[in-house]
């Protein structure tokens, strides 16, 4: 058993709706469809059982799952992030 976590991808899915997608999503970067279908066939060759897309978002996610004050320190920031990241999107 094996586990790719994407994050973001730059599809329909969350770019046709850029304004009902929260801020904090486009705080890190997109992930290609092509990029999470390399990292499932790396998963289905037994070359790793998880895969976090960016590495650093897992890495992120577990402390602030262990360590719910940096969450609730790096929220207002992700979000503002997000929101900039946002308008990039929007203007592209």
């Amino acid at each position: 058993v094996g586990v790719v976590s994407p994050g973001p991808i730059d599809t329909g899915f969350i770019m046709d709706e850029i304004d009902k997608v929260e801020d904090i999503v486009y705080s890190q970067p997109m992930s290609t469809a092509g990029q999470v279908a390399d990292n499932v066939l790396r998963l289905a060759r037994g070359e790793c059982n998880e895969i976090a897309m960016p590495w650093f978002s897992g890495k992120l996610t577990t402390l602030s799952y262990l360590m719910p004050r940096v969450r609730r320190a790096l929220r207002p920031a992700l979000y503002a992030m997000g929101r900039r990241n946002k308008e990039k999107y929007r203007k592209a």
